[in-house]
């Protein structure tokens, strides 16, 4: 199952795709769907990865890799992984980074992650709970933060047909684009 997708920072005609379960692998996805790479992800476990977006860290372009999804809505922390972005070559990324969040109202389910700067957002699904904007106030390695609520979308959890499934930033850097299961709603 394809959990996650983002667009390479490095190459414009590559995707970053994963499987929200089993082995710690990127997918290198060419634009007319050809795979061009699967890379392993050094030193990261998989609970349940749920999103992955690129953004600037201190080596360039960096993959940051959400396992954020909690169905059950019963773990206590959420862990995004950093890792340079990696080529289509290599077998093995460099070692993980490790960011450790909590959620300020306990457990969430999450499927969506964007980076904007240097400011990491994470979107719950909306399934249990209203879907809410949160934000790492800083990013710790091996430390866990507390996120900040930015914004609540909904008042209540939404249908299944809303629900946020993913979610991306612009190119042009003005959007970010939440996808639920029937809709693309843009946010400037």
């Amino acid at each position: 199952e394809a959990s996650g997708l983002a667009a390479s920072a490095r190459d414009r005609n590559l995707f970053w795709a994963h499987n929200d379960s089993a082995e710690p692998i990127v997918i290198g996805v060419a634009a007319d769907g050809s795979v061009r790479a699967r890379v392993r992800v050094a030193g990261a476990s998989v609970a349940d990865w749920e999103a992955v977006t690129t953004g600037p860290c201190p080596s360039g372009s960096c993959l940051y890799i959400g396992d954020i999804g909690d169905n059950e809505t019963a773990r206590r922390s959420i862990i995004i992984y950093r890792t340079a972005e990696p080529s289509t070559d290599d077998k093995a990324t460099a070692s993980v980074e490790t960011f450790q969040g909590v959620y300020p109202e306990g457990p969430q389910d999450a499927e969506a992650l964007f980076m904007v700067d240097d400011s990491l957002f994470v979107i719950t699904k909306g399934e249990k709970a209203p879907i809410r904007v949160y934000r790492f106030p800083s990013l710790q390695a091996d430390s866990q933060v507390t996120l900040e609520l930015v914004t609540t979308l909904t008042p209540d959890g939404a249908d299944k047909s809303a629900r946020v499934t993913d979610a991306a930033l612009s190119p042009d850097r003005r959007w970010v684009a939440m996808r639920s299961n029937h809709q693309v709603l843009f946010y400037d």
